[in-house]
């Protein structure tokens, strides 16, 4: 069924009933579901043509029905006046009628029942079927048969695990989250957003080993300080103030909690403990500082130091871009 619109202003519609050898009957029905729409545009002002007469019209297997479009009205007695007045003007009996009408009263139930979701309804229904990165960042117990450690899902695909540190970094494919943990090996787990799980094995899987599975459940959110401290997955950069002045500093999200200072450079790195920060700076000595989330700020002195001469202050400045190269440590961890 196809509507056009002529140069000269008239509006047509054509239909083509199928030329293959088909019972009289279904002719006549599909013919008279033609008629009946056709009519749901005009009513009476519609008039038909067929390469033969209006005689042959259920025994052709084309025809059109045209109108004016300064005719064009819905009929004001629905699709059944439509259709009966349509079926008059054509010389059409009661019973082709009446079929015309029923036939756009299952079209229209048809259409109902089988309307299309929206873009909108589709969207939504797919994006609660996949997992989304977010789902997947926190900390987990990772199981295997030598035990169980608890591992951080980082924001950016950072990944660390405090038992055993490593350049390392974590992804999620589909429903699959790869992890790459430097000498420790890469990973393959099926990850199930509802119950917060991952099953799955080192790669390559080996079959029949009883050493190759891996299982992970979630442990915890990451906590407010650990969020400040890691920014969008990078880490942040602060401003750091002694009695001697300030300069900058960075806490790495990376495989090894890297602690950074340009100014004063020594191998360091940062750990939390709840919202404890400790920084082991190497020969420049080791702070404790309490971190403000609020205001994004931190305050504490250097362990075993005078607070009054030996206090430490720092604002956050920035957040640190995640990077997917993957940061070797030479150093003894």
């Amino acid at each position: 069924l196809k509507l056009r619109v002529c140069p000269c202003g008239v509006l047509v519609l054509h239909s083509s009933l199928a030329a293959m050898p088909t019972p009289r009957r279904t002719r006549r029905a599909a013919a008279a579901s033609v008629l009946a729409a056709a009519a749901a545009f005009g009513g009476a002002e519609l008039f038909a043509v067929a390469p033969s007469g209006l005689p042959t019209l259920f025994g052709r297997s084309h025809f059109s029905v045209q109108a004016p479009l300064t005719d064009l009205r819905p009929t004001g007695s629905g699709a059944l006046g439509g259709s009966a007045s349509l079926g008059q003007l054509l010389g059409l009996g009661g019973a082709a009628a009446a079929l015309a009408a029923a036939a756009t009263r299952a079209d229209g139930k048809a259409n109902r029942r089988t309307r299309a979701p929206s873009p909108r309804t589709a969207r939504a229904a797919e994006g609660a079927a996949v997992a989304k990165p977010a789902d997947v960042v926190g900390w987990y117990d990772f199981k295997w048969s030598g035990g169980t450690f608890a591992v951080c899902f980082r924001p950016g695909g950072s990944f660390y695990c405090p038992k055993f540190q490593a350049p390392a970094r974590w992804q999620l494919k589909g429903d699959l989250v790869k992890v790459e943990w430097g000498n420790f090996g890469t990973y393959e787990l099926k990850f199930d957003a509802a119950s917060k799980t991952m099953d799955g094995h080192g790669m390559p899987k080996k079959e029949g080993n009883d050493k190759n599975w891996r299982k992970a459940s979630f442990l915890r959110e990451l906590s407010p300080v650990e969020n400040v401290l890691i920014g969008d997955g990078g880490g942040t950069e602060w401003n750091f103030e002694w009695s001697g002045g300030s300069f900058p500093v960075k806490f790495k999200a990376d495989g090894y909690n890297h602690f950074q200072c340009d100014e004063f450079p020594a191998h360091s790195h940062w750990t939390l403990d709840d919202d404890k920060l400790t920084i082991v700076w190497g020969e420049f000595g080791k702070y404790e500082m309490a971190v403000n989330v609020a205001e994004k700020s931190m305050d504490g002195c250097k362990v075993g130091g005078d607070p009054a001469t030996e206090w430490r202050k720092s604002q956050l400045k920035r957040n640190l871009r995640a990077s997917v190269v993957m940061e070797s440590c030479d150093q003894h961890h």
